[in-house]
């Protein structure tokens, strides 16, 4: 029904249906809003269920029994023919990283360029063990350290 056709049957006044609509103007963002923080809610539940799922996971990276000390570090870092695949890539897949050899020698500066996917990201992770190597080694200042496999 609309408000005019109420009015002119005397079933409201001008002054309720001005109140209708003033209340349901204030009540627009609120009603509007509990759709959108819903939405919200669901992301953090996800999200929270994600982290408990890391939190959960054993860490499959030991360190050695007896870790080397390096006496005087200089800093050189070194892949040896180093090789990387995650561990749920199929078995016809190939390594993401595919017999690495590199030598970094302190001071000097290099870029790592490539598509994305191509390991740039991956082969960072290996000197600070976040993964371990699947083949070959990772050494620092020619030392068999807790980074090298």
């Amino acid at each position: 029904m609309s408000g005019i056709w109420l009015i002119s049957q005397g079933a409201i006044d001008e002054a309720q249906l001005f109140a209708f609509f003033a209340m349901a103007t204030v009540l627009r963002w609120p009603i509007e809003s509990i759709g959108f923080l819903f939405s919200f809610m669901l992301d953090a539940r996800t999200a929270t269920d994600r982290v408990f799922d890391i939190f959960s996971e054993t860490n499959s990276i030991s360190d050695p029994e007896s870790p080397v000390r390096i006496a005087e570090p200089r800093g050189e870092l070194a892949f040896e023919n180093a090789h990387f695949r995650y561990q749920d890539a199929g078995s016809a897949e190939h390594d993401l990283l595919d017999g690495i050899d590199l030598v970094l020698r302190p001071g000097e500066t290099m870029a790592l360029v490539g598509l994305t996917g191509s390991g740039k990201t991956t082969l960072t992770t290996l000197p600070t063990r976040l993964y371990d190597v699947t083949g070959g080694r990772v050494t620092l200042d020619a030392s068999t350290c807790a980074i090298c496999r």
